[in-house]
């Protein structure tokens, strides 16, 4: 084997797998688009090479396709341009073959098994894509995903090209270097002179400009595609502009930078009030009159808000809230010593005013406010205002702020602010001591749950405990204690008052409450068993939630109960026998009807009974649940049982969800995994016209045909389906990609 650096070595330990890490390596047939300089992304990277400074013992470096294993190598054999679609879309995957075709992909590399692929896409930036085949549903059957260090940062374009890339060197059975993940996204690489490196890869290394086209990736990405965060292209060419504007901004003499403020505060309104603005404040901060600047404050909280609110009641809509004025006069308080009483103020008629608009706008957006608040909170911290008197304020404003305008200022700012431990201890006993000033006023679960959480933050858990203890009898709020004493390990006491609200919450004769309350301590007493290794509680629990709601989701931790209780056995018939018929276990039936079950109702079913609520209609057998149950455990012959009984049932066939039934017949009963596919994907073409899962559903219907040995009825079956939707051009154009065969296949044959 021979590539640009000579003769590879072919001697080295099966312990050692290395990749052959060259900055610059280029591959045959593989011409470079571009080359752009290095970002500082991938400078930081390379910071992150370190030098072992020993040789390796020598070893092949590269490895041919063919020595795949075999499973992996007959997927990447036989995918073909719709799979890849299906996963990625349509314009992600034209946009990653253009990519590989233009040469972007500057380095590859593989990991022995085949399932792992790395690269440098050269795009605005070089990005390290790693591309993973994971496991599927059936045997042998794999699900590719890409990770990269571009903004989209995952099944993106850079993906898409590495695996056509790939495909490439597939195809022609070429030597590719060999890679080895080590812990961490750290890959043990090794450079031309045969020493041992390792590369640091951070896949969330990137900077939201890095490249100036994945906005427009992600914005016309299509419906049926995964969603992506994405910027639209407004604000990504309104940030580009800034970006620009600063750089020359930047270049010019202050002089220039004179003459062009003087032009913009000329031209622009907006430019001479910022500038009226920020005189006045200077001006009374100077005086030492904080008066003025609160009242002038709340005067233009008055205008803005009220301009806004007037379009929205007489026109249904209005302009954007304009509260920058606000915020600039706010930033002058921290100049003074009553910053504290000033910021108050503003802060109280700003909720005030912000209800009203809020009510007249449809709470429409708010975030205006929101930013007054950031910076009050800022303010303050960095005023002379003791740090105990700024978190009781943000308390008090918190507990009065009904839309919650200034939560996450002043979560963000104030109460995640690093404070020391003293600090919060002060304001603990602050609340404390209000707390009992006038005990009725002050109790409730808000000032409760503040009071606790500052106790924590002031380390004085213990305090915090003995608090909730007392404090849940009289306000009547367990859930908070039991919680507490699960987390501290209180598991028996925790247990008592669980159980003691739980039959309260049963006695109570309004169902509506009933369903409020009770569902809240199940979870808990199920945490408390999965603690204290209860199973019977722990799966008493479970059978009451599936009873109540049989599904494929509540029947496998039921299970799983049960096996630990070496009962699995006789509670997985029960259970089956339930369903089949919509008939309680013997045992269960008697408990809810207030009997005592019999020893021998017990052993067919050995579960402890836990009082539920059950629907006043009847039961109905439930063979949509069985046939998802036998599509979980891979029990084919069970599922088509299961299907043939719900097709039966007119009123269920809305339940069944028939290709997830041809994928788990499709080894052991092809014949019926075939019919399934086509008739799904006629409909899909007739009713729905959704084209791209009707070629889907194809090429399923395609390995059918296959695994029963009838390949040559495919073309029939295509000329039919081509007679009937002839005038289809859309379905046409996708039945012809898929009549060409796998992409290794086509580069085979030179298209």
């Amino acid at each position: 084997m021979k590539n640009h650096c000579g003769v590879l070595p072919t001697c080295w330990p099966e312990n050692r797998i290395v990749i052959l890490y060259l900055p610059f390596f280029s591959f045959e047939a593989m011409p470079h688009k571009k080359t752009s300089s290095k970002s500082a992304t991938q400078k930081s990277s390379d910071k992150k090479v370190t030098d072992s400074s020993s040789k390796l013992p020598k070893r092949a470096t590269s490895v041919v396709p063919s020595d795949f294993l075999q499973s992996v190598r007959e997927y990447w054999e036989q995918l073909d341009w719709g799979g890849l679609s299906e996963h990625f879309g349509n314009k992600t995957l034209q946009r990653g073959r253009n990519y590989a075709g233009g040469g972007n992909v500057q380095s590859l590399w593989v990991a022995e098994d085949g399932k792992n692929l790395l690269a440098v896409v050269v795009g605005t930036h070089d990005y390290k894509t790693r591309v993973t085949l994971e496991e599927g549903s059936r045997k042998n059957q794999f699900v590719p995903s890409s990770t990269c260090s571009c903004p989209v940062g995952s099944d993106c374009k850079h993906g898409v090209a590495t695996i056509v890339r790939f495909l490439d060197f597939l195809a022609n059975n070429k030597p590719i270097p060999l890679c080895r993940e080590l812990e961490g996204d750290t890959w043990e690489i090794v450079t031309e002179n045969e020493k041992t490196k390792t590369m640091k890869i951070d896949f969330d290394e990137y900077d939201d400009d890095d490249d100036d086209s994945w906005e427009d990736e992600e914005y016309e990405r299509d419906d049926d595609d995964e969603p992506q965060v994405f910027v639209p292209k407004t604000f990504a060419k309104t940030n580009d502009l800034a970006s620009d504007l600063e750089a020359k901004l930047n270049e010019k003499p202050s002089k220039e930078l004179v003459a062009i403020i003087l032009r913009l505060f000329n031209d622009y309104d907006a430019v001479r009030e910022h500038f009226k603005q920020e005189a006045f404040a200077e001006s009374v901060a100077k005086s030492g009159n904080i008066a003025k600047l609160v009242e002038k404050a709340i005067k233009l909280i008055d205008k803005a808000i009220d301009d806004v609110s007037y379009e929205y009641r007489r026109y249904g809509n209005g302009s954007a809230l304009e509260l920058n004025p606000v915020t600039e006069i706010i930033k002058q308080f921290d100049k003074f010593d009553d910053a504290l009483a000033a910021v108050d103020r503003a802060a109280r008629y700003l909720i005030k005013k912000g209800c009203r608009y809020a009510d007249d706008t449809g709470a429409e957006d708010t975030s205006e406010i929101g930013l007054v608040f950031d910076a009050m909170a800022k303010t303050l911290i960095a005023s002379k205002t003791p740090p105990v008197s700024i978190i009781l304020w943000a308390y008090e404003v918190s507990h009065i702020d009904e839309y919650d305008f200034g939560g996450y200022a002043l979560k963000t700012i104030i109460f995640e602010h690093n404070w020391p431990v003293k600090v919060w201890s002060g304001v603990a006993d602050a609340l404390l001591a209000k707390m009992c000033e006038n005990v009725t006023e002050n109790r409730d679960f808000e000032t409760l749950r503040t009071i606790v959480e500052t106790l924590d933050k002031a380390n004085r858990q213990k305090e915090a405990t003995d608090l909730l203890r007392t404090e849940a009898v009289h306000i009547r709020e367990y859930e908070m204690l039991v919680d507490r004493l699960i987390e501290f390990g209180f598991l028996d006491e925790a247990e008592k008052i669980a159980w003691e609200q739980r039959q309260i919450a049963l006695k109570q004769e309004n169902r509506s409450n009933y369903y409020y309350r009770n569902d809240l301590w199940p979870d808990r007493l199920k945490k408390i068993a999965e603690k204290k290794k209860d199973w019977p509680m722990q799966a008493s629990i479970e059978a009451a939630e599936f009873f109540k709601h049989p599904c494929d989701r509540t029947i496998p931790p039921l299970l799983q109960t049960a096996k630990k209780m070496k009962v699995e056995p006789a509670v997985r018939r029960s259970l089956e026998a339930f369903l089949q018929t919509g008939e309680f276990p013997v045992a269960v039936q008697k408990e809810l009807e207030g009997t005592k079950p019999t020893t021998k109702d017990r052993q067919s079913w050995p579960i402890p009974f836990f009082a539920f609520v059950i629907d006043e209609k009847k039961q109905q057998p439930r063979f949509d649940v069985l046939c998802d149950w036998a599509i979980a455990e891979k029990r084919p012959k069970d599922v088509v049982r299961w299907f043939d009984e719900l097709s039966g049932q007119k009123e269920n066939v809305r339940k069944i969800d028939y290709e997830k039934v041809a994928d788990a017949i499709i080894d052991t009963h092809p014949d019926r995994a075939f019919r399934l596919y086509r008739d799904l994907a006629e409909h899909e073409m007739e009713a729905t016209r959704n084209y791209p899962s009707a070629v889907r559903l194809l090429r399923k219907a395609r390995k059918a045909l296959e695994a029963l040995g009838r390949a040559a009825d495919w073309p029939t079956l295509m000329a039919e389906i081509r007679a009937t939707h002839r005038r289809k051009s859309s379905l046409m154009k996708q039945l012809d990609e898929l009549n060409a065969g796998s992409i290794v296949n086509q580069k085979r044959r030179g298209k």
